[in-house]
């Protein structure tokens, strides 16, 4: 069982329920300062010496500065200085560390040439005990401890200009958490600028006893705690978070690998004109034993947010991050691969987020793949060694969290699922949900999500390839993908203003909304474009919602152009796979107001069907309603909209195209006024309702509205099935807007 301090429960398999600690006393925000000198300072000038207690020494001057009531300060000379002096655990600065008790300012000679470095001390390089810390054109290398590899800051402020911190290490000892790759800070103020953060780890140690955990790794460069800061104009490259494996018999989780810049718990930051690149986050493997244990989870590929925690990004870029997942053991009974969650940035627990002016790329959260299953195809639990789910490409919000985007471009960024074990009957592919953010919450807490004046182009949710079995029939099938930019879950109320919404897939073995996939929520769009966006069902399966596939869901559009979207059926091992809605596919209990809007060029289109079967059906070229729901249209224009059914395999027949604009179903009501439907296709066998395809107990009305030059292969050009056309004839069309 994989461990779940993070993970949701509950609706739609991932909304959180249990409610997180509450911490207080969040302090103020806190701005960037320049280092100017308020005080006279007493000064120590130092040179790169042998580690020894000398004077002139580094390790010198600061027991020198300890012992003066007054501020101090170092100055360094260019050159490395070499820590050497072992002897962890004293807080002296005799030995190990270098421990600053008092106000100290530390100058370089420039943002290169004066290096500490802590590769042969086994220990940190310096510990802030609550005091306040200036440090300028330092550079901090090869430190290693389990809080704070290169610094560790205890109620104390850490003020760095310039600085550069390269290839520290947070290592967890005794199955521990390894916290803070370069700094570790609890509580005080942390306040960094125009610094560089590249190649620092943090590492959960394995576990190593049964019946134990794996370590978590947080915070690849940095882990908060209780604090307030601003980042400003700094760089977070190839930084990495990783969990402890489980490699013990009789073990029982793998660690988490979370926040591979960044981790912070109960604090509150400012970051500006900042680059989180390459920084990774990654779940410890499961161990190999008869039942195997299932990979870590890996969250928040740069940064993890949590805890009544607050972050503001402005005018940063976040790309090429990952959160993976770690990979499940191997044994009779294979483990799970662990999940992948925020490729870019994790935000959970009742904590805010928000970015503005931001660009963000090709950030990924990939599922970790299933182990390797021994058990024989028909074996109890064989094929079950599951890839994990990929789960929001950038931002994975949870349980009561406000995000707030605004002026901001996603681009290229991918939620994937692992890939399934193999095995004598393999294990299916994980889930690909949210290319760009998946958020969720619970009744309890309410969450909320905007995007204004934001585009979202060319993002993807892929479902994870199933593994190899003992031949086709033992194989495991592709995981399900839903929301190729953004999903939704239970209780997040969420807006979209003057957004574009381009070119974003999802593919996988089941697909919902190429776009959007909701559940159980509130979603209003508005003056914004959602064009060119697919749905791709994968074999024998269906692709839904082209642009969203919503359900459960309040759902207002206004003003808004749905053009050139498909949901497609995939290719049949029997019949073809559907393709249904190829804007927008609406299921049970949803609520759908549409207004100003304009559906052209959408289609629905079902898969090819096998030798001697059907192709699949395609329903409602622009909209497929089905199971219980409304549909208010005013003023819309449908246009061009196709439902195609699926070509026949070799004896077979055409699949059905039904509602070449709108396909409603059983115990809906539909209600459309001042629209306009004209020149939507429905084509198939049968291809019926060329413009309205309506069927079953519901109420359908047409008032105002023009439906004409529509085509049905088959049967009722402008409308299949008993809608009241109350003036019909009348050609107004949709008010100019």
């Amino acid at each position: 069982m994989a461990k779940t301090d993070s993970r949701p429960v509950g609706k739609w398999d991932r909304n959180a329920s249990a409610q997180p600690s509450r911490r207080t006393g969040v302090q103020p925000l806190l701005r960037v300062e320049p280092l100017e000198e308020r005080l006279a300072l007493a000064t120590f000038l130092v040179a790169p010496t042998p580690d020894v207690l000398v004077p002139g020494s580094l390790r010198d001057a600061i027991i020198q500065a300890n012992s003066t009531p007054e501020a101090d300060r170092i100055v360094m000379s260019a050159g490395t200085y070499s820590l050497t002096l072992a002897g962890a655990g004293e807080n002296a600065g005799a030995t190990g560390d270098l421990d600053v008790l008092g106000e100290l300012t530390i100058q370089g000679a420039d943002d290169a040439t004066s290096i500490i470095d802590a590769s042969a001390l086994g220990d940190r390089a310096i510990e802030v005990l609550g005091a306040n810390v200036k440090m300028q054109d330092v550079v901090i290398q090869g430190g290693t401890a389990d809080q704070g590899g290169a610094i560790r800051v205890e109620d104390g402020s850490l003020i760095m200009l310039r600085c550069r911190l390269y290839d520290n290490t947070a290592q967890g000892v005794d199955a521990g958490d390894g916290l803070g790759g370069a700094i570790y800070q609890s509580g005080g103020t942390i306040t960094l600028d125009k610094c560089t953060f590249s190649g620092n780890q943090a590492i959960g140690a394995d576990a190593n006893a049964a019946d134990t955990d794996g370590g978590d790794g947080r915070g690849g460069a940095i882990y908060i705690l209780n604090s307030k800061g601003g980042l400003s104009g700094s760089l977070f490259q190839d930084n990495r978070a990783t969990g402890g494996g489980n490699v013990v018999s009789h073990g029982r989780n793998s660690g988490f690998g979370a926040g591979g810049a960044v981790s912070m718990e109960t604090s509150t930051l400012q970051i500006s004109k900042s680059r989180f690149l390459r920084n990774q986050a990654t779940g410890g493997a499961g161990s190999d034993q008869q039942v195997a244990i299932a990979g870590g989870q890996g969250y928040g590929g740069a940064m993890e947010i949590k805890y009544q925690s607050s972050v503001s990004l402005d005018g940063c870029t976040i790309k090429g991050n990952t959160a993976r997942g770690g990979t499940g053991g191997d044994g009779w009974q294979g483990g799970e691969g662990g999940t992948g969650d925020g490729g870019g940035i994790f935000v959970g627990f009742i904590s805010d987020l928000t970015l503005t002016k931001c660009t963000v790329t090709g950030n990924q959260a990939i599922g970790g793949h299933g182990g390797y299953a021994e058990a024989t195809p028909f074996a109890e639990n064989a094929g079950t060694q599951t890839g994990g789910d990929g789960v929001g490409g950038v931002v994975y919000g949870v349980t009561g969290v406000t995000v707030d985007i605004a002026k901001s471009a996603f681009r290229d960024n991918k939620a994937v699922g692992g890939e399934g074990g193999d095995g004598p009957r393999a294990g299916n592919g994980g889930m690909g949900s949210g290319g760009v953010i998946w958020s969720a919450s619970n009744d309890q807490a309410p969450a909320a999500l905007t995007f204004a004046d934001c585009i979202l182009q060319a993002n993807q949710a892929l479902g994870g390839n199933g593994g190899t079995g003992e031949g086709p029939l033992f194989n495991g099938g592709a995981g399900p993908a839903a929301g190729g930019a953004i999903a939704l879950g239970t209780n997040v109320e969420t807006k979209i203003t003057r957004s574009r919404l381009q070119s974003n897939i999802a593919r996988g073995g089941a697909a919902s909304g190429g776009a959007i996939q909701t559940l159980d929520t509130t979603l209003t769009i508005a003056n914004s474009t959602v064009s060119g966006n697919q749905s791709l069902g994968g074999v024998g399966s269906y692709g839904a919602g082209g642009a969203m596939c919503i359900s459960q869901t309040k759902l207002t559009i206004e003003d808004t152009q749905i053009n050139r979207n498909i949901a497609r059926g995939g290719r049949g091992i029997t019949g073809g796979g559907a393709g249904q809605g190829g804007a927008i596919y609406t299921d049970a209990l949803t609520r759908a107001s549409l207004r100003g809007a304009t559906f052209q060029g959408n289609q629905a289109i079902g898969g090819p069907g096998n030798k001697g079967f059907n192709g699949g059906l395609a329903w409602g070229g622009a909209i497929a309603s089905y199971g219980g729901w409304s549909l208010d249209i005013l003023e819309c224009n449908f246009k061009q909209n196709l439902a195609l059914g699926g070509p026949a395999g070799a004896g077979g027949q055409q699949g059905e195209g039904s509602g070449g604009a709108i396909y409603c179903d059983t115990s809906g009501l539909l209600t459309m006024k001042a629209s306009v439907v004209t020149l939507n296709r429905a084509v198939g066998a049968p291809g019926s309702g060329g413009g309205i395809y309506f069927k079953g107990k519901g109420s359908a009305t047409t008032t105002d509205s023009v439906l004409s030059k529509n085509f049905a292969s088959t049967d009722g050009d402008d409308i299949f099935g008993p809608v009241s056309t109350d003036t019909l004839a009348k050609p107004k069309g949709p008010k100019r807007r």
